[in-house]
């Protein structure tokens, strides 16, 4: 019985070490991508960056309790947002602000889907209530002011938005 109970626990000991080696060289691989993506930030490598977003992707997906979690999650909706993936983007900054709400980039994620609704998919009722949010949750935080000035910019067109700041130009 003593035998069988030995074996039992290195055989657990043996799947673990390897899982866990796996997880380390997944990881590994994600973080030379990432390194190769930023020494070639000139030229944008399609196929690259989509890898980087589906390692990544994949990385979270197996192991969502890890610390680096958070962190390749933004980092696959940057690249994401950076490719025009702007769907996958949002559906990533939303798992890090749902999930993963005490990330330290929580409140940029969400302020990131608001900007992106309004700057690359021209849906400003998206936009407005991400705006909304983020100011409701982190109302002291360093881009709330950039939030509520996006608010307040959202329904006006360009033609306005220069007349306004031509305005302000003259009273300095």
């Amino acid at each position: 019985m003593k035998k069988i109970a030995l074996i039992s626990i290195i055989a657990i000991t043996l799947v673990i070490a390897a899982c866990s080696n796996e997880k380390d060289k997944a990881y590994s691989r994600i973080k030379a991508i990432e390194k190769e993506l930023l020494q070639n930030k000139e030229i944008t490598n399609d196929s690259l960056a989509r890898l980087f977003i589906s390692l990544s992707d994949e990385y979270v997906k197996n192991n969502i309790k890890d610390e680096k979690s958070p962190e390749l999650l933004f980092k696959s909706a940057e690249v994401s947002s950076g490719i025009g993936m702007y769907d996958h983007a949002i559906s990533n900054f939303l798992k890090i602000v749902y999930s993963y709400p005490k990330y330290n980039k929580a409140a940029e994620s969400l302020f990131l889907i608001g900007f992106i609704y309004d700057s690359n998919l021209m849906n400003t009722e998206q936009a407005k209530h991400f705006y909304q949010e983020f100011l409701i949750k982190y109302p002291n935080h360093s881009l709330a002011k950039d939030a509520a000035a996006c608010l307040e910019n959202l329904d006006k067109d360009p033609a306005e938005l220069i007349k306004e700041f031509q305005s302000k130009e003259k009273r300095k």
